[in-house]
C-alpha cells in the first residue's frame, strides 16, 4: 500500500483517479508505527518484570545445561533441544521453534569462549542437533 501510494504520487503508476490518502496512511502505519510500538512495548515490559532482569548463570557438559537465576533454577537435556544458533554476539539454544535460551558471547574469556563453542560443536553431532 505504501510503495504504490508512494508511486502514485511520483506519476510513476497510476491505479485510480483519485489519490490513495487512505492507502498511504495505512501503509505508513504499519510501515513506521508497528514497529516502534512493538519495540517500546518490549521495553516497557522487559523493564516491569523483575525476572527479566535478573542475573542468569548457566552451566554447560555433554549431557545438559543449567540455567539458575535468583527466582529459578532449571535443567535442559541436549537431547531434546530443538536447534542451535550461533550468532556473532550471541548463541541462542532453543527448546523449541519459538522459545530460545539467549547465552551471551560476551560473558566468555576467550579460552571459556574457544571451549564452549567446541561443546555446541561436539553436542550437536552427538545428538544430531542443527546448527545454523
Amino acid at each position: 500500500m505504501l510503495i504504490l501510494s508512494l508511486l502514485y504520487f511520483a506519476g510513476l503508476y497510476m491505479v485510480d483517479s483519485e489519490p490513495p490518502y487512505i492507502q498511504l496512511l495505512a501503509g505508513l502505519f504499519i510501515a513506521v508505527y508497528m514497529p516502534i510500538l512493538v519495540y517500546r512495548n518490549s521495553i516497557k515490559t522487559f523493564r516491569a518484570n523483575k525476572r527479566l532482569q535478573e542475573k542468569i548463570n548457566y552451566q554447560f557438559d555433554l549431557q545438559k545445561f543449567s540455567i539458575q537465576g535468583d527466582s529459578f533454577n532449571s535443567e535442559m537435556y541436549w537431547a531434546k533441544t530443538h536447534n542451535i544458533l550461533e550468532l556473532k554476539h550471541w548463541i541462542l539454544i532453543y527448546q523449541d521453534q519459538a522459545v530460545a535460551n539467549l547465552v551471551p558471547m560476551k560473558s566468555f574469556i576467550p579460552d571459556q569462549r574457544i571451549s564452549f563453542k567446541k561443546l555446541i560443536q561436539e553436542v550437536s553431532e552427538t545428538y544430531n542437533i542443527p546448527r545454523k
